[in-house]
């Protein structure tokens, strides 16, 4: 099963916990990937990470006009994410609309072939 770690100041890493959780198509209800499971030692280290890019990073050297472009980028970009991660919401999870199968099944149409044997 494919594991969907954490990204925390640009580098993959696992729950600080080691927890994970089952991410599952909302169409076969089978579990697809596993995705760690974030806690408070996770956030804080997200949080840190994005203090220091801020005050030590480039931002604070670009000029609005810089800056509004880089969120324009961000922001406005079509499809840039991993397509295997779940995104959107569905029940309580907030897990599941899109992402693993019912992303592939989004780019394919069913096509009928008939022939004689």
């Amino acid at each position: 099963m494919t594991f969907i770690p954490h990204v925390i100041d640009g580098q993959e890493s696992e729950s600080a916990s080691g927890a994970r959780f089952a991410s599952v198509d909302p169409w076969t209800r089978e579990p697809y990937a596993e995705v760690a499971l974030g806690g408070e030692q996770d956030a804080d280290r997200a949080v840190r990470a994005a203090r220091r890019a801020f005050d030590e990073g480039p931002w604070p050297r670009m000029g609005f006009a810089e800056r509004g472009a880089l969120l324009h980028r961000w922001v406005n970009c079509f499809f840039v994410r991993d397509l295997r991660a779940p995104f959107g919401g569905v029940g309580d999870s907030g897990i599941g609309r899109e992402g693993g199968t019912f992303s592939r099944e989004s780019f394919t149409e069913p096509k009928a072939v008939v022939m004689q044997v």
